[in-house]
């Protein structure tokens, strides 16, 4: 899991990736029964309803009920409660809104159009940035090769033990 500084700035550098492809807000949205991998890797929490939004601030709007788990594991800073200013971020939005297309229902994909907003793929961002590790995402799978390595190496020598 990423230390709460890398998450930090690649929350930055989405934003800024983002802006630089004219997209000055976006929705990430995810389920708890279907969790998307992106959400999961841009704030540190999995087993939620919940949005994150990306703009001038980084915010994760989650239910009441599920509010302290976010709170307590989310890499986001502002974690809020769904309430008014989220259907705030929903109106009158006149540039482009990037949203994850890859794990968004049809029928939300629908339900935000209606609202007017004109929607553009983000995922090929997010998939691209988690193609690129950074230095302390490649010592953490450095560790876990280690790991990894020890046990098959204790597993060839309990095996070798076993021969008759």
């Amino acid at each position: 899991m990423a230390t709460l500084r890398a998450a930090e700035k690649r929350l930055m550098r989405l934003r800024s990736t983002l802006r630089e492809k004219g997209i000055l807000r976006a929705f990430f949205f995810n389920s708890s029964e279907h969790p998307s991998p992106h959400f999961v890797y841009l704030t540190g929490v999995k087993d939620v309803n919940a949005c994150l939004v990306v703009d001038d601030h980084i915010r994760l709007f989650v239910s009441s009920l599920e509010l302290s788990i976010a709170q307590r594991h989310s890499f986001v800073h502002d974690v809020r409660a769904l309430d008014p200013s989220f259907q705030d971020l929903l109106k009158e939005v006149k540039e482009p809104v990037g949203v994850d297309f890859s794990y968004l229902s049809h029928a939300k994909i629908l339900d935000l159009q209606k609202k007017g907003l004109h929607l553009v793929d983000v995922a090929p961002v997010v998939e691209e940035m988690r193609m690129y590790k950074d230095e302390e995402e490649a010592d953490l799978i450095k560790k876990a090769c280690v790991i990894t390595a020890s046990i098959y190496d204790a597993l060839i020598q309990h095996m070798n033990k076993l021969k008759t």
